[in-house]
């Protein structure tokens, strides 16, 4: 609220960042990499986490709960559920289609 600086390393220990890199050169390589990572993740179950915050934030208990709910139908039907559940019970890493 006071508007103060806050350093890279303080920003950092924070949680503000997700990583803090040397020297610019590092930045969009970095970048690439985490987009990355995450468009070879669970997608669906990301828009739903965000979705899920979202009404965290800003409705009642009873929103989130009935949003949690319906995300847990939603992402439980997915074939990357069906994919997660495979590669774990085969000691295998899973592969997510984004469905």
């Amino acid at each position: 609220m006071l508007a103060e600086p806050v350093s890279a390393d303080e920003a950092c220990r924070l949680g503000l960042l997700n990583r803090l890199v040397d020297d610019d050169e590092q930045v969009l390589p970095t970048a690439q990499e985490l987009a990355a990572r995450l468009a070879a993740g669970p997608t669906v179950a990301y828009g739903a986490i965000k979705r899920q915050l979202s009404i965290a934030d800003a409705g009642t208990l009873a929103d989130a709960l009935a949003a949690e709910a319906q995300a847990q139908a939603i992402c439980g039907g997915t074939s990357d559920h069906r994919a997660a559940t495979m590669a774990f019970v085969n000691k295998q890493k899973p592969v997510f289609e984004g469905h």
